[in-house]
């Protein structure tokens, strides 16, 4: 199964992602369409929330856990 390459160094939000980073909400959620960019917002403000507050603690979860292994787990990974 061929893997997709993702340039982790660059983060562009889009416009509904701007808005869930900028919600000052204790706590979010993030939805949408397949390949939406879930994983990666979800990501990016799990590392910008640890950067921010020292002994942050964040959970991510999905529906079932090789769906995270597959997607949200790697970016993550990737990124920090």
């Amino acid at each position: 199964m061929p893997t997709e390459t993702i340039d982790l160094k660059t983060y562009l939000a889009t416009q509904q992602q701007t808005k869930f980073h900028v919600a000052e909400h204790r706590h979010k959620l993030f939805g949408g369409a397949v390949s939406g960019g879930k994983s990666r917002t979800i990501c990016e403000e799990v590392i910008r929330l640890m950067a921010l507050y020292a002994g942050n603690r964040a959970y991510m979860c999905r529906k079932l856990l090789a769906d995270f292994m597959i997607s949200t787990y790697l970016i993550l990974m990737q990124t920090v």
